[in-house]
C-alpha cells in the first residue's frame, strides 16, 4: 500500500476566547483511500490503478483534495503521535472497512458493492495529542494568560466540562459527560456559541450524533436555526444527518444545499 498523507476534519476555531480551551490536545487525522472498480469474469475488481482523471486521487481529504504519502508525514510542532493508521470500521462498511458508491461526491455510501457502485473508499485515521498546560490549571493559579486564552471565571463549568471530555477514555464515558453536564448545568450561551468544538471530541459518529441531539434539542428554536448548519457539517454520515434532521423535526431539504448556506 503507498500511504498518503492525512487531513484533520477541524473547522476553524470561533474567535471566542473559548475557543483555545474547547479545543481538543486529542486529534484525530485522516484520509481516504480511493479506488474505482470494473467487472472481471463477472466479479467487481478495484483498484487505484483504474481511477479516472476526473475521479479523487488515490488518497485524499474527505473533500477530494490530493495528499503525499503519510510515510512523509510529520507530527505538527508540539504533537505526538499515540496510535497507528487503522482503518474506521464504523458506519455503513464491509469487513474491511470499504463503502461502495456510484461516484465519489456521492452522498449516499454503501457497506455492500451493488452493481450501480463504481467506486469505493475507505477511511483512515490515527491519534496525536497535544501536551499542553491545563487551562484550570492557569486560571486557577492566578496566573494572567495571553489574550487567546482568557476566560470568564463564570463560564469555569464549561472548562471543565471540556477538560472532562478530553479525560474520558472513549465516546461513551464522554456521552455521559455530556448529558451529566446538560441536565445540571443546562446549556448557557457560552456552550451554544461552542457547539461544533464540543462535538469534536467524540470520535466516532454514532456517538457525534447522539451528543448532536442533545445539545440541539437544549437550544432554543431561533438558535438552532443558527446552529444546524455548523453541526450538521460535524457528522460524517449522509445517514447520520438525516436522523438527526429527523429527530428535530426539521425540513430534509436542508441537505439539498451547501451547509454553509443555513
Amino acid at each position: 500500500m503507498d500511504p498518503a498523507s492525512p487531513s484533520i476534519k477541524n473547522r476553524s476555531a470561533p474567535s471566542s476566547g473559548l475557543s483555545s480551551v474547547l479545543a481538543p490536545t486529542v486529534a484525530v487525522e485522516e484520509l481516504f483511500e480511493n479506488q474505482r472498480g470494473f467487472y472481471l469474469a463477472g466479479k467487481p475488481k478495484f483498484t487505484k490503478k483504474a481511477l479516472l482523471p476526473t475521479d479523487f486521487p488515490p488518497w485524499s481529504d474527505a473533500a477530494g483534495k490530493f495528499r503525499p504519502g503519510m510515510n512523509k508525514l510529520a507530527c505538527p510542532p508540539r504533537w505526538e503521535w499515540v496510535s497507528e493508521w487503522t482503518v474506521d470500521a464504523t458506519g455503513d462498511v464491509d469487513a474491511k472497512g470499504w463503502s461502495y458508491g456510484p461516484h465519489f461526491k456521492s452522498l449516499r455510501w454503501k457497506g455492500q458493492c451493488g452493481y450501480s457502485h463504481y467506486v469505493r473508499r475507505r477511511r483512515w485515521i490515527r491519534k496525536r495529542h497535544l501536551p499542553i498546560q491545563r487551562p484550570h490549571s492557569i486560571i486557577r493559579s492566578g496566573w494572567d494568560p495571553s489574550p487567546a486564552i482568557k476566560v470568564q471565571r463564570s463560564t469555569g463549568s464549561l472548562i471543565d466540562m471540556a477538560l472532562q471530555l478530553d479525560d474520558n477514555r472513549i465516546d461513551s464515558e464522554r456521552l455521559n459527560t455530556l448529558e451529566s453536564w446538560t441536565r445540571e448545568s443546562g446549556l448557557n450561551s457560552a456552550l451554544s456559541e461552542n457547539l461544533t468544538q464540543v462535538l469534536r471530541h467524540f470520535e466516532f459518529d454514532h456517538y457525534r450524533l447522539k451528543a448532536a441531539m442533545i445539545l440541539c434539542k437544549a437550544l432554543p428554536p431561533s438558535k438552532l436555526d443558527e446552529c444546524i448548519g455548523p453541526i450538521l457539517e460535524t457528522l460524517q454520515f449522509f445517514s447520520s444527518r438525516v436522523e438527526l434532521l429527523k429527530a428535530l423535526g426539521l425540513d430534509l431539504a436542508l441537505l439539498t444545499r451547501p451547509l454553509d448556506d443555513q
